[in-house]
C-alpha cells in the first residue's frame, strides 16, 4: 500500500512539473513555458523574429512562450489564450504560432504554413470552434478567430528574416544612423524611443538626477529634465523598459525641435543638426 501511495505521489509531482505536448508524429517535452507581456514587443529567443500583439487583442489575451527539450521539429512556440469577460467562463485557446526547422517541417503536424525563410517555417494553428455561447465573448472570439486565420493580418504584426533581408520594424535612426535599441509602441499607439541613445546621438549630455528621479538633458545653455510624473507642466513622462528609459517621440518634436517621421511599422526617423 505504501508503495502504491508513493508511486501515485510521484506521478502527481511529475505531471505538475512536466508539460507534455502531443503532435501527429511524436511526444515532445516542453522544457520551459512562461507568460509574456502583451503590451511589449515579443522577440524570438531561438529564432530571430518579432511580434507585436494586435492592440485590439491586448486586453483579451494571454500569451505564453514554450521551449522544448528536444528542439525538433518545433523550435519555439507562442500560445494565445482568450481571457473571457465572463468570470464564470474558462479561458479558450485561440492561436498557436510555431517555428520549425525548414528541414523538419511536415504538412501533417496539424499546423498551417504562415510564412517561411531560408532556414525556418513559421506555422499557425487556430481555434476551429467558439466555446462561448452568448454575449460579447462569443462575438469577440469569432472576430479574433477570423483575424488569426488571416495570414495577411498576422504578418502585419510580425517581422521575420528572409535570407539576408528582414521586414524592418520598431527601429529608430538619428540623422540616418540606426540606434541599437528598438522603439516601443503603447496600446494607445504612442511611439516611445530610448532617451539616452537618441539624445546623445544629437550631441546632448544625458544624466540622472537621483533626488528627483529624473533624466537630465543638457548642451551649452540648454537644460531640461524628464520625469515619470506626466502631470508636471512642460515635462514629458518617461517609462522604463528592460532598464532603459524611453520617452515619447513628441518630446523630440516639441521640445528638441527635431523633424520626426514615423512609418506604419513604428520605425522612427529623427533628423536635426547635431549640437556640439
Amino acid at each position: 500500500m505504501k508503495k502504491i501511495c508513493f508511486m501515485l505521489a510521484f506521478l502527481l509531482i511529475f505531471q505538475v512539473f512536466t508539460l507534455v505536448v502531443v503532435d501527429a508524429t511524436a511526444i515532445t517535452t516542453v522544457s520551459s513555458a512562461y507568460p509574456l507581456d502583451v503590451n511589449q514587443q515579443i522577440r524570438g529567443r531561438v529564432v530571430n523574429f518579432t511580434l507585436d500583439v494586435p492592440s485590439a487583442w491586448r486586453r483579451h489575451v494571454e500569451v505564453q512562450r514554450e521551449f522544448f527539450q528536444n528542439p525538433q521539429p518545433i523550435l519555439e512556440r507562442l500560445i494565445f489564450h482568450y481571457r473571457p469577460a465572463n468570470i464564470a467562463a474558462s479561458r479558450a485557446l485561440l492561436l498557436e504560432i510555431a517555428v520549425f526547422n525548414r528541414d523538419d517541417w511536415q504538412d501533417n503536424l496539424g499546423y498551417t504554413r504562415l510564412t517561411e525563410t531560408d532556414n525556418h517555417v513559421y506555422a499557425i494553428r487556430v481555434a476551429t470552434s467558439n466555446p462561448f455561447v452568448f454575449g460579447a465573448d462569443r462575438l469577440l472570439f469569432d472576430n479574433m478567430i477570423r483575424d488569426a486565420s488571416n495570414p495577411a493580418f498576422l504578418m502585419d504584426y510580425m517581422s521575420v528574416p528572409r535570407g539576408g533581408d528582414m521586414v524592418v520594424r520598431n527601429t529608430v535612426s538619428v540623422n540616418g544612423k540606426r540606434m541599437s535599441s528598438p522603439t516601443f509602441t503603447t496600446a494607445q499607439r504612442v511611439v516611445f524611443v530610448p532617451i539616452r541613445e537618441v539624445a546623445e546621438a544629437l550631441g546632448y549630455t544625458v544624466g540622472w538626477d537621483t533626488a528627483t528621479s529624473s533624466v537630465t538633458i543638457s548642451s551649452g545653455t540648454f537644460f531640461t529634465t524628464l520625469t515619470r510624473d506626466a502631470t508636471i507642466r512642460q515635462r514629458h513622462n518617461i517609462i522604463n523598459i528592460d532598464g532603459i528609459s524611453y520617452v515619447s517621440t513628441m518630446f523630440f518634436l516639441q521640445v528638441m525641435q527635431c523633424n520626426v517621421e514615423i512609418d506604419e511599422h513604428s520605425n522612427v526617423r529623427i533628423n536635426r543638426e547635431v549640437r556640439r
